[in-house]
């Protein structure tokens, strides 16, 4: 298993370029700890499933989003207003 950073994502526009690095790091939640902080942001974050327009299809993603910055975040054509506030 590596450690470190791992690329994930990279764009380049006309104003950005945007890099994305995640660190794998092991055990930085202990075992123990892990169920309390997951149910913390489950419970607190305001998680959506966005509706996906493809063509003449509608679907829900298979998946929760929850967009926290004061910009606003795009990507497939779904835009996430800027959200600051955290219950």
């Amino acid at each position: 298993m590596s450690i470190g950073p791992l690329l994930v994502n990279s764009a380049v526009s006309c104003v950005f370029h945007i890099v994305v690095r995640l660190r794998l790091m092991p055990d930085f939640i202990a075992a123990d700890e892990c169920k309390p902080v997951f149910d913390e942001l489950l419970n607190t974050l305001p998680w959506q499933q966005e509706t996906v327009v493809d063509g003449d299809e509608t679907y829900q993603q298979p998946r929760l989003t929850a967009w926290i910055g004061e910009h606003p975040y795009s990507y497939s054509g779904i835009t996430h207003p800027p959200n600051n506030e955290v219950n």
